[in-house]
């Protein structure tokens, strides 16, 4: 489960190792706490595919290390917005299934 614990560990790391390469991250748990969507805005100056990429990576390793995995679904996932739209993402936290491929 992800509890406020667990969140606040996730917001200190992601702050800590993507060096503020975005302009504001957002959180949400759903299904009760078992998922976690980390939507991460970025501006046209921080939107080019290497730093999409490293935004990806680094926060993809922050939920793998602190978001159970589900035995049934995918436990988090990660998406870059541009001015209002979802231009990638990535899902991760399913057992036995790794991570999907980023998309966009």
């Amino acid at each position: 489960m992800i509890d406020d614990g667990v969140l606040r560990q996730i917001r200190s790391r992601v702050e800590a190792v993507t060096d503020r390469r975005w302009e504001t991250v957002g959180y949400e748990t759903q299904d009760d706490g078992l998922f976690l969507l980390v939507n991460v805005v970025v501006a046209v100056s921080q939107s080019d595919e290497i730093n999409r990429r490293e935004i990806l990576r680094l926060v993809g390793d922050v939920c793998r290390a602190l978001v159970p995995e589900r035995s049934d679904n995918y436990s988090w996932m990660i998406t870059i917005e541009l001015n209002g739209r979802v231009i990638q993402n990535v899902m991760g936290g399913w057992a036995g299934m790794g991570q999907a491929f980023p998309r966009g």
